[in-house]
């Protein structure tokens, strides 16, 4: 599939900064024919500038991963020996072996016995997504650590003490996220500016959302737009 125009504005700049040509592909020329077949031309043209920027900065290839499903323009690579963070559609890639990481990796890297699972009925976009969307074993363990230490076992019984105000809310700590919008119908519609969308996704939301906002106002994000829809399905069940 052939990259937006967007995409390809931001290919070009990055090559630009980067010193290659349109045609110069350092990473992916190099490999041996049908090394990617399920890559597109947004992912192969990532890989090459991804590995151009990791090499002029000194990066450790054996360890490097990147996200394709996330513009360059993101950084979303690491060299540390830590993953970038796992999405329900994150598209890792690794550059030691040459090949995706596959769902059941990123199980794995969340921490899940794997050898104990039993992932045959799902398919590789499910395993992924079950990655994305579960929170790592080492966090739940630490969360359940911190709660257990925060308890005031004595005196008076099992009383948990709160020491520490809660966190400042999001909308509190990025200028770029608006308060919940609540039009003249019953639902409640989550409004994110162009910040907080993905950056080669717009005409994908735009189309999603054109039944549930006005042209001239700003595009509903892609989650809103689905709770729109499951509003009116339930409505209409009723």
């Amino acid at each position: 599939a052939a990259c937006s125009r967007y995409t390809e504005a931001l290919f070009r700049t990055k090559r630009e900064e980067l010193g290659l040509s349109a045609g110069e592909r350092p990473y992916s020329g190099q490999r041996p024919q049908g090394w990617f077949p399920h890559g597109t031309e947004k992912m192969v043209q990532q890989l090459d500038i991804v590995h151009t920027a990791a090499e002029r900065r000194g990066l450790d290839m054996s360890f490097l991963l990147a996200d394709l499903s996330q513009q360059v323009s993101r950084g979303a690579w690491r060299d540390d020996g830590n993953a970038p963070t796992l999405t329900t559609c994150c598209q890792l890639y690794c550059f030691a072996r040459h090949r995706p990481v596959v769902g059941e990796e990123c199980l794995w890297l969340q921490g899940f016995p794997i050898e104990a699972l039993d992932l045959s009925a799902h398919t590789e976009a499910e395993r992924i997504f079950l990655a994305g969307n579960a929170m790592s074993v080492p966090a739940v363990g630490a969360v359940l650590f911190a709660a257990l230490t925060a308890v005031d076992w004595g005196g008076g019984g099992r009383v948990s003490r709160v020491e520490r105000e809660l966190p400042v809310p999001i909308n509190a700590q990025r200028p770029d996220a608006r308060q919940l919008v609540e039009p003249q119908g019953s639902a409640v519609l989550a409004r994110c500016s162009q910040l907080l969308l993905d950056d080669d996704s717009e005409e994908a939301i735009c189309a999603a959302a054109g039944e549930t906002a006005p042209a001239e106002e700003a595009p509903w994000s892609r989650r809103a737009a689905v709770l729109v829809a499951l509003l009116r399905d339930l409505a209409a069940e009723r």
